[in-house]
């Protein structure tokens, strides 16, 4: 019990798990963990019954924790897919050592017939899934990311051996959720650092599999936790480095140094707690100053600029601190500072137009910079969408000079001469609509309607059909809204497929028959203003020619 609770305490404790339990999203990285310990609690509850030959509820338990709580844990977060494989973790290096009897116990051939239907059958779908969605992957390596899928491989070996050193040797501050300036490792020798990372990684796990059986619980801990980094810090193609994907990894790392304070005969038993106790303390206070760094944003933007130079997201992130405090001068001084190491990073170009506006007036060398960046950027199509998006809408309310409706249409253009823009048919759906919502600013119904058209023949989304709609109507024309929901409906519907998340929702909408409500709704409301505004129109028609 000593252990258990040591071991959870140093886990909870530990100030790399900040970035986890204060990033407010990763509370799918929490919900996850926790159907997986669930699970796993299930599991071994239901192997106990096994060898205690109470074979109905053993095989209850052990099925609905792989089950039920695997299924709750892959929806929270994709490697809680993964608890088919801590569960024969868990079994190859403890379970199946722990009782004389156990051979006799667990009747073989059903024992058998259950661990391949419900361990190893879900791992080899998922094996198969995965393998399936290479050459997706592929494209999307190609599409949004700066680095191939080798150079991911080689590069993520450097990051997991950080990650290690970061859990063996706590850190009060470390560049936070902000690590988009990782070296790219683009062979075994550049950085230097690849090789030997590649060396000790298989270093521990050949360790770890030679003392399998003299010290089942560094091996169970050390495969535990690069077993639990085989979706996220591999070939998938996700961004290279965060700190929260040791969340769920480290959930068993500190397991043999429990069990080595708590069982270690050779020293006495009041050193072992004053050691233990020690730990603790250490690393509550780190996480306590962690986690108030947290609750001081722009501190925390302070630090975490300071401890990645050369992050653009991190020295956006101080920028933006400065510009909502007014001080325009400051940020722009950071952000150009960042555009000399990053001069096609779209997020500063788009900052540095926000800062010169806040100081008078944007010049015509930084829009066309940020157009220039705009049409060759490999990555950041939803980042630019925001950026315009939001210029378009302070556009009225606060005018910035050199900043009009026309250059803001260029930035737009330039974006939709990116490849990779034009390869994905979601960004290219969100310039096109932000073309159109340009139009209807500029009173010009039709071009804003035929741009309308063309963003839903990129994707036909029934969102974007009532986004369209809307502005069309909002901008006084309504009879347009109702042609573009027209158009809508004669476009071939895509079905989702896949098996995510993303399917999962859109089955249930599709269920709740949510947007053809939703669409029937606007049409009604869009007749009504249309009906209106032929009524004015028609009776002052009827005023002018009166005297006639």
């Amino acid at each position: 019990a000593w252990v258990a609770v040591l071991t959870a305490s140093i886990w909870l404790l530990h100030p790399l798990m900040v970035s986890a339990t204060l990033f407010v999203v990763q509370r799918m990285a929490m919900l996850a963990a926790t159907f997986v310990l669930a699970g796993l609690i299930c599991y071994v509850h239901g192997r106990r019954r096994l060898v205690q030959r109470r074979y109905t509820p053993a095989y209850i338990w052990m099925t609905v924790g792989i089950v039920l709580f695997g299924l709750l844990a892959a929806l929270s977060k994709e490697n809680g897919a993964l608890l088919p494989l801590f569960a024969l973790s868990v079994e190859f290096f403890i379970l199946q050592h722990t009782n004389n009897e156990l051979r006799v116990a667990l009747q073989p051939r059903a024992w058998r017939v259950w661990k391949y239907l419900f361990l190893y059958l879900p791992l080899s779908l998922l094996a198969t899934y995965l393998f399936a969605q290479i050459p997706s992957m592929l494209h999307s390596y190609a599409q949004v990311r700066d680095f191939t899928l080798g150079e991911r491989l080689l590069t993520e070996a450097r990051v997991v051996c950080h990650y290690l050193y970061l859990l063996v040797v706590p850190h009060i501050y470390t560049g936070g959720l902000f690590n988009d300036d990782i070296a790219i490792s683009t062979d075994l020798f550049h950085p230097w650092t690849t090789l030997p990372s590649i060396i000790l990684i298989t270093a521990l796990i050949a360790g770890a599999w030679r003392m399998r059986k003299r010290n089942p619980a560094l091996a169970l801990a050390i495969f535990f936790y690069f077993g639990a980094q085989l979706l996220e810090s591999t070939f998938v193609p996700l961004e290279l480095y965060y700190e929260h994907r040791n969340y769920l990894p480290a959930v068993l790392f500190f397991f043999p140094l429990a069990l080595w304070l708590v069982t270690n005969a050779k020293l006495p038993r009041p050193g072992r707690i004053v050691i233990a106790i020690g730990l603790l303390v250490v690393l509550a206070s780190f996480t306590w100053l962690r986690a108030t760094l947290w609750g001081e944003p722009f501190r925390q933007a302070v630090v975490w600029a300071h401890e990645s130079p050369n992050s653009p997201r991190a020295q956006t992130q101080l920028a933006l601190h400065w510009l909502h405090r007014g001080n325009y001068m400051r940020a722009t001084q950071i952000l150009k500072k960042a555009l000399r190491t990053h001069p096609d990073d779209i997020t500063i170009q788009l900052n540095l137009i926000t800062a010169e506006c806040g100081m008078g007036g944007v010049s015509a060398h930084r829009v066309d910079a940020a157009g220039n960046a705009l049409q060759f950027s490999k990555v950041g199509g939803r980042i630019a969408y925001n950026g315009i998006s939001k210029f378009i809408h302070h556009y009225k309310a606060a005018p910035c000079r050199g900043l009009d409706l026309a250059r803001l249409d260029e930035l737009i253009q330039s974006a939709l001469k990116n490849r990779h823009v034009l390869g994905n048919p979601a960004w290219k759906q969100d310039m096109l609509a932000l073309r159109g919502e340009l139009r209807v600013n500029e009173h010009e119904p039709q071009q804003a309607l035929n741009l309308f058209r063309q963003a839903l023949d990129a994707r036909p989304r029934p969102a974007v059909a009532l986004y369209g709609a809307a502005l069309l109507a909002n901008g006084g024309h309504p009879s347009d809204g109702l042609a573009l929901l027209d158009y809508f409906d004669g476009l071939p519907r895509r079905s989702p497929h896949g098996v995510n998340v993303g399917r999962l929702r859109a089955l249930w909408l599709q269920h709740l028959d949510y947007y053809p409500k939703e669409i029937s709704r606007l049409r009604i409301l869009l007749k009504q203003e249309a009906a209106k505004k032929l009524g004015k129109h028609s009776e002052s028609v009827g005023k002018i020619s009166a005297p006639n």
